[in-house]
C-alpha cells in the first residue's frame, strides 16, 4: 500500500475543481475529513493488528526443547516480526502527525481525501516517512500510483496470509496448534477462490459508513489502552456512571442459523487424527466462533471491536428465524439493535423440512424458499417505531435523525449448502436463485460459500475436507442423505465472511465521494448552508440526486446550458419496494412503492417515542430452547416460569437430543400459564413445539386453550374467566429428523393493559410432546 498521508496539495495552482474542494468549511466538510482517517485506520488497524496476531500466534505455541533448531528460528521469526511491527508503530506516529497538520491547513490547501490510500508529491512524502514504497501490513503499491489507489481485497489477504493463518489458530483449545497443517493446507486451496463468494454488495452504503465509524470509534478506545481490563458481557469497559462517557460499543453481528451453525460434526476430525488433548465441543469449534476469534486476532488483540452473538437452533430454517425477529424474541436488548444481520439457515432452507412443507401448500421448493426468505428480508429491513440503534446513534455526532426513526441492521445472506438433500445439481442451486433476485430488489448483501467450493467438490464428490464425510459412509457404498459438513468448511466459512466484510470496506472506501456532502458549485441551484451535515439514509439518497451538491459538480462543473432535462428518476422512497411475487406489475410498481412507504411514515410518525417506556418489547413474555445459553439452562427457565404457572400435572422439563422443552407425563395432564395484570395490549401468542417420528410419537397431538379477564372483572363467575380459542397441534411427521415448527395463535379478542390471559395445554392424543418455547406478544 502507498503510504497512508492526508497532505496538502504540493502545487501551488489548482484546477477550478481544486480550489472549489479546498475552500470547504468546516461545517460541510467536517464528517468527510474527519470519516476519512476512521476509514484509513480501520484497515491499517486490521492488518497492523494482523502482525500482533501473527506474533501471538507464535507466542502462544510452546517451545519444545527437543526442537532446537525450530525454536530457534522461530525466536528469529518472532524477533523479525517485532522488529518490524515497531517500525510500522514509529511510521503510524508520525502519520497521524501529518494527518493532523494536513487538517489544520484544510481550510486554505487542495486535501487529498481518499480513503484507505493516497500519495503525494516526493517532496511531501518525505516530510513523512522516507521515499519510496512502504510496506503497511499489506503489498508495497509504488509511490507514483494514482492517489485513489484503494488495494483490494485479494491484494490485503494475499499479502497477510502468515498472519491469516496464526489468526486462525483456535486458542485455547489447541494450544500447540496441531491443526496447523491442516489449516495451512485448506488456507491455500480457498485463498484463491475466496473473491467467488462475493455474490451481491449492499446498496445502502450509509449502512456500511456507519458501521466502520462504530469499528473505528471502538478500535482505537481499545488500542490506546482505555479498554485494558477485560470487557463485560456486553462488550464495553465500564458505563460511564462516574461520570465518564461510556465506551465505545463493538459493531455487533448476530448469526442466525441452524445446526450447521452449532457445528455438528466440526469436531469429529480430532477423532480421525487421533487428537486426544485439544478439546474442542460444537460451541467452539463451529464457524462463528472461530470467525469471532479470527477477528479479534486481526484486530491486533486489543479487544474485541466485533462482537459476534450466534444464535443457532437445530432444526429451525429461516421461517423461524422471521418469526424469531418478528416477535423481537431475541435474547437480549444488544442483538435486537444488532448492526449486521447475517442469516446462515441456507442448508436447512433446502432441508426436507422445507421440501415437505412445500409440497403441503402445493409449491415448489424454489417457490418456498423465496417467500421464506423474502419474509425474512422484510422483516429485518423494515423501518420500526422507537428503535433507534444506540450503537449507531448515540456514538454518531453527525446524525441528526429524528428520535422515532430506525436505519435497519445490514442484512447479509450467507449460503453454504452444497447438497445432498437433493442429488440433482439444478436442484441445489435453486435457493442462491431466489437469493440472488430478492438481494437485487431489496438491496442486501449475499455470500456463496457453495458457490466457491462448488467446483472442487464437484471434480470428487468424495472428498471430506469441504462436503460432508457422510455422503460416502463406506469406501464403495453409495451416497447416502448427510448435511453437516467437517472441520474445513468451518474455517473456510469464517474465512469466507471475513473476506466479504474487507471487500465491502475496500469497496466502500473506493465510492465514499459519492456518498459524502459537498459544497455546491453549480450556478442554477442555490441552497442555504445551515452549519450542520445530516448523513441519514433518506438524507443521503436525496443528496445523490442532486447533482449540485455531489462530489460530481465539483469535477465536471455543469454549463446551466440546457442542463434542467424532463425524466430524471426521483428519489426512492424510504420504505421497502412493495413484495415481489409474479403478479407484481410493472405498470403498479412505483405507486404502490410510493403509498406503501407513505402509510409506513404515517404509523411510525403516530408513535409517541417520547413516553414510549425505553424497555419496551413487543412480547414481555418470551422463552425458545436453545435460542441462548441462558435460555437452554434448566434451572434459569425454571426460574423463568415460575411466577406465571398456576397449575402443572406432571410436565417435566427436560434435556433430550440437545433440545430443551416441556414434556407431559400422559394424556389429559394440564399445564396452566397464567400471566396477571398484563404490561402492554396482547393479540397473539406464538408457540415452538418439535415434530418426530418413530412409535413413540404416533399420533401425538396437543390441546392448547386461551382464556381472558378484564381487569375489573376478577370475582365474576368463573373468576371472570372467557374462553377465547381452542387450537390443536400435532406432534409427529413421517420423516426420520426431530424439526423445530412454529405456531401462531391470534386471539379474537384484544388484550388491554391490566387485563389476565391464561393458558392451558394438554395431550390429547398420543404418548408424548415437546413445547420447546412460548410467547406472549402484542
Amino acid at each position: 500500500m502507498a503510504p497512508l498521508h492526508v497532505t496538502p496539495s504540493s502545487s501551488s495552482s489548482s484546477s477550478p475543481a481544486s480550489s472549489s474542494r479546498s475552500s470547504t468549511s468546516p461545517s460541510s466538510s467536517r464528517l468527510f475529513i474527519s470519516v476519512l482517517p476512521s476509514l484509513i485506520w480501520l484497515i491499517a488497524g486490521f492488518y497492523l493488528g494482523g502482525l500482533h496476531s501473527s506474533l501471538y500466534g507464535l507466542q502462544t505455541r510452546p517451545t519444545e526443547d527437543s526442537a532446537g533448531e525450530e525454536s530457534k528460528e522461530r525466536r528469529q521469526r518472532q524477533q523479525q516480526l517485532q522488529k518490524e511491527n515497531d517500525q510500522l508503530r514509529d511510521r503510524v506516529s508520525s502519520q497521524r502527525c501529518h494527518e493532523n497538520e494536513a487538517r489544520s491547513t484544510s481550510a486554505t490547501a487542495g486535501i487529498n481525501t481518499n480513503c484507505g490510500s493516497s500519495t503525494t508529491s516526493s517532496t511531501a512524502s518525505s516530510t513523512g516517512t522516507p521515499g519510496g514504497p512502504h510496506r503497511l501490513g499489506v503489498p508495497v503499491l509504488a509511490e507514483s500510483q494514482s492517489s485513489s489507489t484503494i488495494p483490494t481485497a485479494m491484494t490485503v489477504w494475499t499479502s497477510n496470509i502468515k498472519s491469516i493463518h496464526a489468526a486462525s489458530q483456535l486458542l485455547p483449545n489447541d494450544r500447540r496448534y496441531q491443526f496447523h497443517d491442516f489449516t495451512a493446507q485448506v488456507l491455500h486451496l480457498v485463498s484463491p477462490k475466496l473473491p467467488h463468494s462475493i455474490q451481491t454488495l449492499p446498496t445502502d452504503w450509509v449502512k456500511v459508513r456507519r458501521i466502520m465509524d462504530v469499528a473505528y470509534r471502538r478500535y482505537e478506545y481499545l488500542k490506546n489502552g482505555d479498554g485494558i481490563g477485560g470487557t463485560n458481557d456486553n462488550g464495553s469497559n465500564g458505563n460511564g456512571n462516574n461520570g465518564s462517557p461510556p465506551p465505545p460499543p463493538p459493531v455487533r453481528m448476530v448469526v442466525v442459523g441452524g445446526s450447521v451453525l452449532v457445528g455438528r460434526n466440526c469436531r469429529a476430525l480430532t477423532a480421525e487424527l487421533s487428537i486426544r488433548d485439544v478439546r474442542m465441543p460444537n460451541r467452539e469449534c463451529n464457524w462463528a466462533h472461530r470467525l469471532q476469534l479470527f477477528l479479534d486476532a486481526m484486530f491486533g488483540g486489543h479487544g474485541r471491536v466485533i462482537e459476534i452473538v450466534k444464535l443457532a437452533l437445530g432444526g429451525t430454517n429461516t421461517g423461524v428465524g422471521s418469526m424469531i425477529w418478528d416477535y423481537t424474541l431475541l435474547p437480549s436488548e444488544e442483538t435486537r439493535h444488532a448492526d449486521i444481520i447475517l442469516n446462515a439457515y441456507s442448508t436447512n432452507d433446502m432441508h426436507v423440512l422445507t421440501v415437505l412443507e412445500a409440497a403441503f401448500g402445493n409449491i415448489t421448493i424454489r417457490d418456498k424458499v423465496f417467500e421464506m426468505t423474502q419474509g425474512f428480508v422484510r422483516t429485518t429491513m423494515r423501518r420500526k417505531p422507537c428503535d433507534t440503534e444506540p450503537p449507531l446513534v448515540i456514538h454518531m455526532d453527525d446524525y441528526l435523525g429524528k428520535p422515532c426513526d430506525t436505519e435497519p441492521s445490514l442484512v447479509i445472506h450467507m449460503d453454504d449448502y452444497l447438497g445432498n438433500e437433493q442429488r440433482q445439481i439444478w436442484s441445489t442451486t435453486e435457493l442462491m436463485q431466489g437469493v440472488n433476485v430478492l438481494a437485487n430488489y431489496y438491496g442486501f448483501a449475499s455470500i456463496s460459500y457453495s458457490n466457491m467450493m462448488r467446483q472442487l467438490v464437484y471434480a470428487d464428490t468424495r472428498e471430506e475436507w469441504f462436503s460432508p464425510k457422510g455422503w460416502y459412509p463406506t469406501e464403495e457404498g453409495p451416497m447416502d442423505r448427510e448435511i453437516h459438513p467437517g472441520m474445513g468448511m468451518h474455517l473456510t466459512a469464517a474465512w469466507t465472511v471475513a473476506y466479504n466484510l474487507l471487500h465491502g470496506v475496500t469497496t466502500y472506501c473506493s465510492m465514499e465521494p459519492w456518498y459524502e456532502e459537498h459544497p455546491r458549485s453549480d450556478a442554477t441551484t442555490t441552497t442555504t448552508n445551515t452549519g450542520t451535515s445530516t448523513n441519514d439514509i433518506t438524507t443521503v439518497r436525496n443528496r445523490m440526486q442532486d447533482y449540485g451538491a455531489s462530489f460530481m459538480s465539483t469535477e465536471v462543473p455543469l454549463t446551466g446550458y440546457k442542463s434542467e432535462i424532463r425524466g430524471k428518476p426521483k428519489v426512492r422512497p424510504p420504505g421497502l419496494p412493495p413484495i415481489l411475487t409474479k403478479h407484481l406489475k410493472l405498470d403498479d410498481v412505483s405507486a404502490l412503492w410510493q403509498s406503501q412507504s407513505e402509510a409506513e411514515d404515517r404509523e411510525l410518525a403516530a408513535v409517541d417515542c417520547a413516553t414510549r417506556d425505553p424497555n419496551y418489547t413487543r412480547c414481555p413474555f418470551s422463552w425458545v430452547g436453545g435460542l441462548s445459553l441462558a435460555q437452554n439452562n434448566m434451572t434459569w427457565i425454571r426460574q423463568y416460569f415460575q411466577p406465571v404457572v398456576k397449575l402443572d400435572r406432571g410436565w417435566k422439563l427436560i434435556d433430550e437430543g440437545a433440545k430443551v422443552g416441556y414434556i407431559p407425563d400422559g394424556a389429559g395432564r394440564p399445564m396452566v400459564l397464567e400471566f396477571a395484570l398484563l404490561p402492554q395490549p396482547i393479540t397473539t401468542i406464538a408457540l415452538f413445539t418439535m415434530r418426530s417420528y418413530g412409535e413413540k410419537w404416533a399420533d401425538s397431538q396437543l390441546k392448547v386453550d386461551t382464556e381472558y379477564r378484564r381487569g375489573t372483572s376478577a370475582g365474576s363467575g368463573n373468576g371472570g374467566w372467557t374462553r377465547m380459542t381452542t387450537s390443536r397441534f400435532i406432534g409427529y411427521h413421517a420423516k426420520n429428523t426431530s424439526e423445530i415448527y412454529t405456531e401462531t395463535i391470534q386471539l379474537p379478542t384484544r388484550l388491554e393493559t391490566g387485563d389476565a390471559l391464561r393458558v392451558t395445554y394438554s395431550l390429547e392424543r398420543g404418548s408424548t410432546f415437546k413445547v420447546m418455547g412460548i410467547a406472549v406478544c402484542s
